[in-house]
């Protein structure tokens, strides 16, 4: 079992922690049996992200010096360096989220095929281009 470091914890935002270990992803969730009843937790260990340079960005995004992520999942195909979210995803409301880097645009965790980085635009819910 692995321990939190506290004199090296530091808060990323409302969900996620970090220490010289590691990054840690702690969030709430519902079972159908039992959903209006009980709330169960999950505290996590994320795999593979670099605690030295993680930043949190918006709507499920983060990155590190290594890779971007959506929900923690590792995105492919992505440039840490050049990765961002799209400030209209205010715009939303919950189901799609967009970002970008220097290559590609991605809808959560999947590659926008054949949108153009430079032009894309968020319009609302049911409009991009």
């Amino acid at each position: 079992m692995t321990y939190i470091d506290v004199p090296a914890f530091t808060v990323i935002d409302d969900y996620n922690v970090k220490d010289k270990n590691g990054i840690y992803h702690y969030d709430t969730y519902r079972e159908s049996s039992d959903y209006f009843t009980k709330q169960n937790k999950m505290f996590i260990s994320i795999k593979n992200a670099d605690s030295g340079s993680i930043e949190s960005l918006a709507y499920g995004y983060a990155k590190d010096k290594n890779a971007a992520y959506f929900e923690w999942q590792k995105l492919t195909g992505d440039d840490p360096q050049t990765f961002d979210v799209f400030m209209e995803n205010e715009l939303l409301t919950g189901a799609n989220y967009f970002a970008k880097d220097g290559k590609s645009v991605y809808i959560n965790q999947k590659i926008f095929e054949k949108a153009d980085n430079s032009t894309f635009k968020i319009f609302n819910e049911k409009y991009t281009s």
